[in-house]
């Protein structure tokens, strides 16, 4: 893992998917690979680490509502019944829509950093 983006959004996304590849690939696999989510890797092993995030982050059952969200009040109110961070939901909202503009308050930018007490001037 990287705080390259330092963002919630990524945090909790990138775990998830690393923590996929602990449970499904980790000893099963013949070669060992280097996870480089920026690379557009599409296996079926990135598939799979991407699929176990977003169905643990935001259920499958879940995300039809959750994807018609526009207002950061109705983001915060659903992730409050949902138990996740806003951030979670406002980093899905704009990878679907391929829009980075949206959400910038909720994506928690620069937050992982200092949540993990590391300086700003540490190299990551």
């Amino acid at each position: 893992m990287t705080l390259r983006h330092d963002r919630e959004d990524n945090f909790w996304f990138t775990l998830l998917h690393e923590l996929a590849h602990v449970r499904y690939h980790l000893g099963k696999v013949e070669d060992e690979f280097f996870d480089d989510t920026e690379s557009g890797d599409n296996s079926e092993l990135e598939k799979e680490a991407n699929e176990f995030a977003l169905e643990n982050l935001i259920p499958n059952s879940e995300w039809k509502a959750v994807s018609r969200l526009t207002r950061a009040a109705e983001i915060r109110k659903e992730a409050k019944r949902l138990a996740i961070h806003p951030s979670i939901i406002a980093g899905r909202l704009r990878r679907e829509a391929q829009d980075y503009t949206i959400h910038r308050t909720l994506v928690g930018q620069g937050e992982i950093r200092k949540k993990l007490g590391f300086l700003e001037q540490w190299p990551i």
